[in-house]
């Protein structure tokens, strides 16, 4: 059932207090889970994220991230990926993987997050990220697959509205639908004009349905904004196009 499907079936099978998931062709650091649990009881985190290298297939190593220091971070700071990191177990008591679909790792922003009250950054490298030449990243614009990004963005919505997460996180799920709405764009504008056209229309649809109240903050685009709500194609591709 592939990746969401493996995951899936971990998660059902938990007994412990922590979880991470690792990808077929990544690696763990020497220490990773040592270094992880340690910081996770020391502080009794949601999550704890750490360091991570890239690597080729062929083994190389190059950049990476790497955190400055072990401490309590604001989790707007978490990375959208299921990898690299541990999470409290309870976190995923009420959530799973989307199956069949590309870009399943958009729930953590989208649902995850929004559950953590804790989170942690600790500087030890702890994983080794595989950049992949076959993978999704690599090969996903252009195809009618990628149609999947705006799936699951609807997916996400739907669910974090149904457990209520929406209402108590109003200014998160704002700016995530508004960064989706680019990512959406950004992956399928190669199917053409009338795909990208619809799928405007539909983010309009779900942008005044889960948002009838504007925020104001800095770091929006309020271009996309106006767009959104005025039905303006063209003022959608410009924010497109200069505001991310």
């Amino acid at each position: 059932m592939g990746l969401s499907g493996a995951r899936n079936t971990g998660l059902k099978k938990i007994f412990g207090r922590y979880v991470t998931f690792v990808d077929s062709d990544d690696l763990l650091a020497p220490d990773a889970i040592t270094n992880w649990l340690d910081a996770a009881y020391r502080y009794d985190a949601d999550v704890v994220e750490g360091s991570f290298f890239r690597r080729l297939e062929n083994g190389k190593v190059f950049g990476g991230l790497k955190w400055n220091k072990e401490a309590v971070e604001n989790k707007s700071k978490m990375q959208g990926v299921a990898w690299l990191k541990i999470y409290k177990a309870e976190l995923w008591q009420d959530i799973i993987f989307p199956v069949g679909y590309w870009y399943e790792d958009t729930i953590i922003c989208g649902l995850i997050q929004p559950l953590v009250k804790k989170y942690v950054q600790i500087p030890d490298y702890v994983y080794y990220y595989t950049l992949n030449k076959s993978s999704i990243s690599f090969n996903s614009r252009g195809k009618a697959k990628s149609l999947d990004n705006l799936y699951i963005t609807k997916s996400v919505l739907n669910d974090a509205d149904q457990l209520g997460l929406i209402k108590n996180n109003y200014e998160h799920y704002y700016s995530f639908f508004l960064y989706q709405a680019h990512t959406d764009w950004d992956r399928t504008y190669l199917l053409g004009g009338s795909i990208e056209y619809l799928i405007f229309s539909e983010l309009c649809v779900l942008f005044n349905r889960y948002f009838p109240n504007d925020i104001e903050l800095k770091h929006l685009p309020s271009v996309m904004v106006k767009a959104l709500r005025s039905h303006d194609f063209d003022s959608y591709r410009y924010s497109n196009l200069m505001e991310f």
